[in-house]
């Protein structure tokens, strides 16, 4: 099982991949950095039991949302579409806007037109 987290605002990810090694053990492999560079980090975590390494990982889950990481469903492109929409609140986000029929920079543009035009 691998997960992956991007964070648009700070250009970071964070991934987890849950495996069985050659002898069967069930082991964690986290990896960490920024987009678009190639430093980063990495550790290895052995696991008791299957079930254990899935608790983990779901602990590491909330933990990334929490500091507001997106998770990637592993669509093509997905990860160049969220830093495009960089300038969107991570709530927004997680919301599942589609972009639908207009970008989301154009929806952005027009409420702060509304609200100027409402001070005025």
């Amino acid at each position: 099982m691998q997960r992956r987290w991007v964070h648009p605002e700070k250009s970071r990810y964070y991934q987890v991949d849950f495996v069985q090694d050659l002898l069967g053990d069930w082991t964690l492999v986290l990896s960490w950095g920024g987009l678009g560079s190639r430093r980063g980090g990495m550790r290895i975590l052995a696991v008791t039991s299957e079930a254990a390494g899935e608790d983990l990982v779901e602990a590491i889950a909330k933990r990334r949302r929490q500091r507001g990481y997106v998770e990637l469903s592993g669509r093509a492109g997905e990860e160049a579409d969220l830093m495009r929409r960089a300038r969107v609140t991570t709530p927004q986000l997680r919301a599942g806007h589609d972009g639908g029929s207009e970008d989301l920079f154009e929806a952005s543009d027009k409420d702060r037109q509304q609200e100027k035009s409402k001070k005025v």
